[in-house]
């Protein structure tokens, strides 16, 4: 007789490859969530890989329990891996699933899915949906009895609390954080990674270098090699070192990462958040056409938890186009309520600058107005930075005469302006060019004769003689390489390339 399989044979084959799948993905899964608690082992690679191969399709059949589980793994494993976008779609989806049947499920494995669902929206900059996942977080914790979960609700709060701006309210989350760290004599672990995002946010806010070098440290040390908190580390030496007025260090510090071969895993978060201050800090060394540059078409998130119009709006600030400072914010203001109140603060500071300049006194006034409470309220420093001190004491000078009840406030806020690095003014501004005279400026550049750059833009020679005329003009040169070495020395080739 033939030795072939029956059908019975093929079907209790199938079942116990079923089942060593899902046996494996249930071991992939414990060892996952473990890690984001204190005291977790860090997994394997292996493991990682067979959270990131399971589709959604693939536990829909399984019992809630253990789909909510298993989720909660899979949108971690993405959001720390390179894929935040996708697993924010997949948290969003897991979220509204089936709520009813949340109710019968354990507070643990709740507040273990709320938790990775808070994560992965806060790292594609959705910070009020992460808050609202953390305070579930927190709410489950404490019914589950859990201080580890507690521990995690509290860095998911802290993270979303100051990605959001509410650095008050992300201080007392650190703080319970903290407290209990030292009750249960808990050393730095992968499950700080958001209480971290946190730290660095409130320390940068507060200016405060000492802290940045010690989050620094801990981000390096707990998981070395990781390519996210190694960045992260990065991005806080940055922040200090532009505290420090050492532009170029922080400039390095960041470039180490977006030049690097990891750059493409490293979480979108603190990627956009190492482009923003890497900007800052070219804004800060007098390049303003180089953060522009640098900035050329990014798009902000959409909250504008990362908004890089408020990076350009400093780059046009400091190169004295006003009048683009306000159609570059416009949308922002636009957005009202929906935009991020973080980023917020330094666009209306910055609005009130442009205003004042273009003699609209009263716009200036409200919109300093806005920002000054906003300012008192976070005991935020940052937005300042950049910006010329001179104006900003104009603007507190008039809401000193117009607001006597003010008086304290006001000048611990010029103490404060007095802790802001100075920054330095631009080696040469250039004028606003034409779309001609940018075009000419590069084939000058390029060595081209006007003959030449005649035939490429299909004009007379006489034409470009004209145009290169007013160029010169415009930069007050008197010679080609003179206009191209005042060209070059902005950084206005790197923009028009």
């Amino acid at each position: 007789m033939g030795q072939g399989r029956t059908r019975d044979d093929a079907h209790a084959s199938g079942d116990d490859a079923g089942a060593r799948h899902r046996t494996k993905l249930g071991d992939a899964t414990a060892a996952y969530l473990g890690w984001t608690l204190p005291g977790g082992r860090r997994t394997s690679l292996r493991t990682v890989e067979t959270l990131l191969a399971v589709k959604p399709a693939h536990i829909a059949a399984l019992p809630h329990n253990e789909r909510r589980l298993t989720s909660a793994a899979m949108i971690l494993a993405r959001t720390r891996h390179g894929l935040a976008a996708e697993a924010a779609g997949f948290a969003e989806a897991e979220a509204g699933w089936q709520p009813e049947r949340d109710a019968n499920l354990p507070a643990t494995t709740l507040a273990l899915f709320s938790a990775n669902v808070s994560e992965a929206y806060a790292t594609v900059g959705f910070a009020r949906h992460g808050t609202h996942a953390a305070r579930r977080t927190h709410e489950y914790a404490v019914e589950a009895g859990s201080d580890p979960l507690l521990y995690r609700a509290y860095g998911l709060l802290a993270g979303n609390r100051a990605l959001a701006g509410e650095f008050v309210l992300a201080e007392e989350a650190i703080d319970h954080a903290t407290a209990l760290e030292e009750a249960h004599g808990w050393q730095q672990s992968p499950a700080a990674y958001m209480l971290l995002v946190g730290q660095v946010l409130l320390a940068s806010a507060r200016m405060d270098s000492v802290a940045l070098a010690r989050h620094a440290r801990d981000l390096r040390e707990t998981l070395p090699g990781e390519p996210t908190w190694q960045a992260h580390a990065a991005l806080a030496d940055a922040v200090r070192y532009g505290l420090l007025g050492r532009h170029s260090d922080g400039i390095a510090a960041l470039v180490s990462v977006t030049h690097g071969a990891d750059q493409h895993v490293v979480a979108p978060l603190i990627r956009n958040m190492i482009l923003s201050y890497h900007s800052t800090l070219l804004i800060g060394r007098g390049e303003p056409q180089r953060a522009l540059t640098l900035l050329e078409g990014r798009e902000s998130s959409v909250e504008h938890t990362l908004c890089f119009d408020l990076q350009r709006a400093s780059a046009h600030l400091q190169l004295g186009d006003d009048r683009k400072v306000l159609t570059t914010t416009d949308g922002c203001i636009r957005l009202g309520p929906r935009h991020n109140l973080r980023t917020l603060t330094p666009i209306l500071l910055r609005r009130a600058l442009a205003n004042e300049r273009l003699g609209h006194h009263t716009a200036a006034d409200i919109s300093f107005s806005d920002a000054f409470h906003l300012l008192h309220r976070s005991g935020a420093a940052t937005p300042l930075l950049t910006l010329p001190r001179a104006e900003i004491d104009v603007l507190l000078d008039r809401l000193h005469a117009n607001r006597p009840d003010l008086h304290g406030t006001i000048d611990e806020l010029r103490q404060r302006v007095l802790t802001v690095p100075s920054t330095a003014p631009p080696s040469f501004v250039p004028p606003l060019l034409t779309e001609r005279e940018v075009l000419i400026a590069r084939r000058l550049r390029e060595g081209a004769t006007l003959s030449e750059i005649a035939t490429a833009l299909y004009v007379t020679r006489n034409t470009v003689k004209t145009h290169t005329a007013s160029l010169y003009r415009k930069l007050g040169a008197c010679s080609r390489d003179e206009a191209i070495a005042l060209l070059e020395r902005t950084g206005f080739y790197d923009n028009h390339t």
